[in-house]
């Protein structure tokens, strides 16, 4: 080998090193993150049936009064504007489509808060939270 190729080689294997050394706490994160969901037992996936109108209920779980006026009537997705899907999706995940699934950033933000004591938080994009659920 060449001196030019021999520290070609080397300064490729020292950007490597420091590359896996910037990402080892992101991957980390999403280790922790993910472990310390847990895991549903399994079964089928949760009704998609909206009730009509919203029910409220006591502690104990008894009814307690209807919110009559949230009544809802069910459209197909042909009926939702294209504008209001995407605010729909905007409003849950912002980053929904600039992400492979995972979110970096709302990962990283997650664990620096659940690390220093705040609100227990998660990455919450929308496919994090369908892979929660499922």
């Amino acid at each position: 080998m060449t001196t030019r190729s021999t520290r070609l080689l080397a300064v490729t294997l020292a950007g490597g090193l420091v590359l896996a050394g910037l990402l080892t706490p992101v991957a980390a994160g999403i280790a922790l993150v993910s472990n310390g969901t847990p895991a549903p037992a399994g079964g089928p996936l949760p009704s998609t049936d909206m009730p009509a109108v919203t029910t409220v209920l006591d502690r104990d779980g008894h009814p307690i009064a209807q919110l009559d006026e949230q009544y809802r009537i069910p459209v197909p997705i042909s009926g939702i504007s294209p504008a209001m899907q995407a605010a729909a999706v905007a409003i849950e995940d912002r980053r929904f489509y600039d992400e492979a699934g995972v979110d970096p950033v709302g990962t990283v933000r997650a664990l620096a808060t659940n690390a220093l004591g705040g609100a227990t938080q998660g990455g919450s994009t929308i496919t994090q939270q369908y892979v929660k659920i499922t």
